[in-house]
């Protein structure tokens, strides 16, 4: 158990108070402009908002290359141009569903990681959350798992889906990227994350 004077600790949770407050109205206003722009444009505005806000989270994977690189195919039939379009309809929206759950738990663990605290005299002793758990209970730490695995599956499902579309020709001519971005141990995602890595803290 550590000992922080009070007036230090007392600046550092109000810096964290007003990071969460900032954090919260960034999203409040958000959803104000996303709503009055086109449902198009809203889209990609509060795409843009969160790809900037949860960098490790918004980012490009195998699957979006793989998607634009096979649109580019010369030789498509109206056939295999449906079944591109079908394909990336449902993995975005898949997709999207999973990053907001990533943000929800992101901000979730945010919320929680203010430790719990009690004054005595001049210094104030704090209680941090267990090494391992960054603010979240396991049954959290598990649906971060879980979704980083969902997402995982998703785009080397999607890699391979794209793939099977097109004719050996077109195959050979577009293959596969050779790694998968999100192949790489899980473990390492959540050790990221609740370790407090660079996340995105929500627009602050």
């Amino acid at each position: 158990m550590a000992t922080i004077p009070s007036e230090r600790l007392r600046q550092r949770d109000d810096l964290d108070r007003k990071r969460r407050d900032l954090r919260d109205l960034n999203h409040r206003y958000m959803d104000l402009m996303a709503g009055a722009l086109s449902p198009e444009d809203g889209k990609r505005f509060r795409r843009l908002f969160l790809e900037q806000c949860y960098v490790s989270i918004y980012r490009t994977t195998q699957a979006d290359m793989y998607i634009e690189q096979v649109a580019k195919v010369e030789d498509l039939s109206e056939e295999q141009s449906q079944q591109i379009a079908d394909i990336s309809q449902r993995y975005t929206a898949r997709l999207n569903d999973i990053r907001r759950q990533m943000v929800e738990l992101q901000n979730q663990r945010e919320n929680a990681e203010a430790p719990s605290t009690s004054v005595r005299g001049t210094t104030t002793t704090t209680s941090p959350p267990p090494r391992n758990s960054g603010g979240l209970s396991e049954q959290q730490q598990e649906r971060w798992r879980v979704l980083w695995e969902d997402q995982r599956t998703l785009v080397s499902d999607t890699v391979d889906e794209l793939f099977e579309v097109l004719t050996p020709e077109q195959q050979e001519a577009t293959p596969k990227y050779g790694r998968n971005p999100f192949s790489e141990d899980p473990s390492r995602r959540e050790q990221l994350f609740r370790n407090g890595q660079p996340q995105g803290r929500g627009g602050n």
